[in-house]
């Protein structure tokens, strides 16, 4: 579990109406003990996760992460083009043409722009690789109330880390206890068992399955009040 503390120049408002303006100041240091989801592939001391302002770049054990930019694209393009990402990613299976991903790009940068948060870019701490995009992002076409979601399309070398987890945990948490969100959701396709399992271990709940756009999908959340109260029990 992950303990923290909010450092005294935080001045974020946390309101489910108000996401954190770009140009306020948030910083959140946390700390995962060992044997965590974050932690499951490293040994050694708690590492901490930093929360920069207005979170242009957040640290955890393994990852730096990131606010989306523009030089960004070429590599998410390259990406959603690879037939083991496009597998999942997509509900047809195919690969994205260009223009749709710089579509989900352009919609990347708007939410940093309006919001204050959207995905990151997840840089590898040790290397410096671009490994993908993990974070918060609003899916305007979900059929439900609740349309932000927290996903993540890492590079099939790093599948298997608990990466995605560990960043995953991380944008929960800011979108919470931070920007003030009521609900988070993540959906997958219902045969992506990977998806399903990294939305589990970063403790949302499985909600329905449903037809969506002609795919079956299963959808999973977590809301602001259990999320508060599983720290609280995790702290006694």
């Amino acid at each position: 579990m992950m303990t923290w503390s909010m450092s005294a120049w935080a001045n974020a408002d946390r309101t489910s109406s108000s996401p954190v303006a770009p140009n306020r100041a948030t910083r959140i240091r946390a700390h995962i003990p060992v044997g965590s989801v974050a932690d499951e592939a490293t040994s050694g001391a708690s590492h901490p996760i930093w929360y920069g302002p207005a979170m242009a770049e957040v640290e955890t054990a393994r990852l730096l992460l990131r606010r989306w930019q523009q030089d960004d694209l070429e590599r998410l393009v390259a990406l959603h083009s690879d037939p083991l990402v496009a597998r999942f990613l997509s509900l047809d299976g195919l690969p994205w043409p260009r223009e749709r991903t710089v579509r989900a790009a352009d919609h990347f940068l708007r939410q940093w722009r309006e919001y204050g948060y959207g995905p990151w870019a997840a840089i590898d701490r040790r290397t410096g690789r671009w490994l993908g995009e993990i974070g918060l992002n609003e899916r305007p076409d979900w059929p439900g109330p609740h349309k932000v979601e927290v996903g993540w399309e890492l590079h099939p070398s790093v599948w298997g880390q608990g990466l995605a987890a560990e960043g995953g945990r991380a944008a929960l948490r800011y979108g919470l206890e931070v920007v003030g969100l009521e609900r988070i959701i993540s959906a997958a396709r219902a045969d992506n068992a990977a998806s399903r399992r990294v939305m589990e271990k970063c403790g949302l709940v499985f909600q329905e399955e449903l037809t969506f756009k002609g795919a079956q999908v299963v959808w999973y959340a977590v809301d602001a009040a259990d999320w508060h109260a599983n720290q609280i029990t995790a702290n006694q």
